[in-house]
């Protein structure tokens, strides 16, 4: 059995999060599709959920749907409903296509029209709208613009992206430091730029629209949502 910290067993947890990537608490029973941390579970979503039926009290995953087909999204999510109990919560996050257009259009216009600010976002805007929908490396040319030294909008795109951007930035600042002060091949890959900007491509994106057609499909009622830099679904079971 999996260890972890909690002063549960991993296995006894009522919580389950859904791709936790590096960022996850111990009283959740954490999955991801790769990870070197013992306390998370690998497992690979599109084969299912490995739980009985009605196993949590609450589900969560963000920014997970945009990275599958949407055939193999409505299965994440009839899986989820799956495994929740009666009166189980399920709670997901993905990025806002009709906020990331209406953004990209606005700051195109403005930047038409020779405001100096607009044209920076701009660049950005068209980044963000595109990139992880192209993109043939890891991190893609987001990664490289947040990295840069020379970045003249951060604090527009860390609206955008919250900490992400924080993150990226410091990484950076580490990599140089350990590339002066330590010859060890191992670190300097661990906690170098490729793995900092391991982002993945999307496989579809999603506005508040078509999600609710998916909640539909899937017999889903009692939505809530919020809308942002990301679209946020509630629902119970």
């Amino acid at each position: 059995m999996l260890k972890s910290n909690s002063k549960r067993p991993l296995f006894e947890s009522p919580l389950l999060n859904i791709g936790c990537g590096r960022r996850y608490h111990e009283d959740w029973l954490n999955l991801d599709l790769e990870t070197s941390d013992p306390s998370v579970i690998c497992h690979d979503v599109n084969k299912g959920l490995p739980f009985e039926e009605g196993r949590f009290s609450a589900v969560y995953h963000s920014h997970i749907l945009e990275h599958l087909e949407p055939i193999e999204g409505r299965k994440l999510i009839e899986e989820c409903y799956r495994v929740l109990r009666p009166g189980g919560i399920l709670r997901i996050a993905v990025p806002d296509l009709e906020c990331i257009a209406r953004l990209y259009l606005e700051t195109h216009q403005e930047a038409w029209w020779g405001n100096e600010t607009s044209q920076i976002n701009y660049k950005w805007m068209k980044l963000e709208l595109l990139d992880q929908l192209v993109r043939r490396s890891s991190g893609g040319k987001m990664g490289r613009y947040m990295a840069s030294r020379e970045i003249k909008n951060s604090q527009f795109v860390k609206s955008r992206l919250g900490d992400e951007f924080s993150i990226c930035q410091s990484h950076r600042r580490l990599k140089r430091w350990r590339r002066c002060h330590c010859s060890n091949a191992w670190a300097e890959s661990r906690w170098g730029f490729a793995v900092v900007f391991a982002g993945l491509s999307l496989d579809w994106c999603w506005e508040v629209r078509r999600l609710l057609r998916l909640m539909k499909a899937c017999s889903v009622r009692r939505v809530k949502f919020t809308v942002g830099c990301t679209i946020g679904f509630r629902f119970a079971n």
